[in-house]
């Protein structure tokens, strides 16, 4: 019975190395592939994009031009226009004429002279009405409208072309095709669907890990005596489950305006997920960040986490697998001793865990309070939302460890005192 629970924890800590470092992986793929779908919805692509307004501007000017057809209303609108376009002419006409009939310079003469004499006085202010008239009724053609619409969709189209581009789409192109997609949507809809199926995938190796934790744990329990190999097996488990807990990300932030619909000039206008801010970390990767990024007090933090959160762990399980079949050295050696007791009190893993957990809730409330406040603008119908949020695999492999180096220093403690006693009530 003893051989066959060492068998089962051995193959126990075999399951668990190879989910260990399967979910690393996996989960290094998902942070890409999330990342690079968080690029294709960003918000620089969309509302915030100028070129995008030129696109649609373009587009609602083009459905305005073609829809156009004059009437009664309009066309006393329009005929109103074009007698001021044509006063305006005939007053200009006239005061450059005056202007070179009053000039000193002989040239400006002659030319007034020339002028008098080739074209008959005419007053122009009073032949307006009637000109205007006449261009009204070559507006009525419907030939004349056709051709009018094609020359200013010509314009609008040219305008656009000369119009300098303002965002830079080349980095969200080349991760469109890095997928072997030409449009946006294929590789959106790709890309969800195989963030959903690798998340999925990690959180049953999350559990897997768990259940191989609990078989070594209760073979353990039931186990006449714990031999060192077993006991070791148990240390390389939650090695493997710390290891996976520091390399998968263990928090997502994901901030967005889910719809933003509005009306202008009678055109609906609408945009839908357009990412505001979006992260995703782990440990390891805060920590690398902290450390090399930034300025000396960042460093010093990132250090801090390494030791408290990583360093100590590490050694504790080491030094625990190592005094195990010594368990008197903890007594004779203050460093052994403070690694497999003491660590556990300075490594903080469970004020990590509280700290992640919290900042996760502070995350949400500061997300709900701003992006409501954008919510409340009544000029327009903004939905936003905070709900792809959410705390990751490692966040539950890291607690996971934290509830076996807890247990692990018990277990220590309680056979560092067993022996002592053993030895006090040994005969001399």
């Amino acid at each position: 019975m003893q051989k066959i629970l060492l068998y089962c924890s051995f193959i126990a800590t075999a399951i668990s190395i190879y989910f260990a470092f399967q979910s690393i992986r996996l989960s290094n793929q998902r942070q890409n592939l999330s990342y690079d779908l968080a690029e294709l919805q960003n918000i620089k692509y969309g509302l915030l994009n100028a070129d995008l307004w030129k696109e649609k501007a373009a587009a609602f000017l083009q459905k305005k031009i073609e829809s156009f057809s004059l009437d009664a209303d309009n066309r006393a609108l329009l005929k109103k226009g074009v007698e001021y376009g044509l006063y305006r002419m005939a007053d200009q006409l006239d005061s450059l004429l005056k202007a070179e009939k009053n000039s000193a310079d002989w040239q400006n003469k002659l030319k007034s002279v020339i002028k008098n004499v080739a074209l008959p006085t005419i007053d122009l202010r009073s032949k307006v009405p009637i000109i205007a008239e006449s261009v009204m009724q070559e507006l009525d053609k419907d030939a004349v409208q056709n051709n009018l619409k094609i020359y200013l969709n010509k314009q609008v189209e040219k305008l656009q072309e000369e119009s300098d581009k303002t965002v830079i789409s080349g980095y969200r192109d080349s991760i469109i095709a890095s997928y072997g997609y030409n449009s946006m949507d294929t590789a959106f809809s790709f890309l969800q669907n195989k963030i959903s199926n690798i998340q999925s995938q990690l959180w049953s190796m999350s559990v897997i890990l768990l259940f191989c934790l609990l078989a070594s744990f209760f073979s353990w329990i039931f186990s006449a005596q714990i031999s060192w190999l077993h006991y070791s097996s148990l240390v390389i488990i939650s090695f493997t489950i710390l290891t996976a807990g520091v390399s998968t990300p263990m928090i997502d932030i994901d901030a967005r305006i889910l719809s933003l619909n509005f009306r202008l000039l009678d055109e609906e206008i609408g945009f839908k997920d357009q990412i505001l801010f979006y992260q995703s970390k782990s440990i390891l990767d805060v920590t690398y960040l902290l450390l090399f990024k930034g300025d000396l007090q960042t460093s010093l933090i990132g250090l801090l986490i390494l030791i408290f959160s990583i360093v100590f762990p590490v050694s504790k399980l080491i030094a625990s697998a190592f005094a195990y079949r010594r368990v008197q050295i903890i007594n004779n050696n203050p460093i052994m001793k403070f690694l497999v007791l003491k660590s556990a009190k300075w490594s903080m893993a469970d004020v990590m865990v509280v700290a992640i957990f919290m900042a996760f809730i502070g995350f949400n409330g500061l997300l709900k309070s701003q992006l409501g406040q954008l919510e409340n603008n009544r000029q327009a119908e903004i939905l936003t939302t905070h709900q792809y949020s959410g705390l990751q695999p490692g966040f539950l492999l890291f607690t996971i460890f934290c509830l076996a180096s807890l247990f692990l220093a018990l277990f220590m403690e309680k056979r560092l005192k067993n022996t002592t006693l053993k030895i006090e009530k040994r005969p001399e």
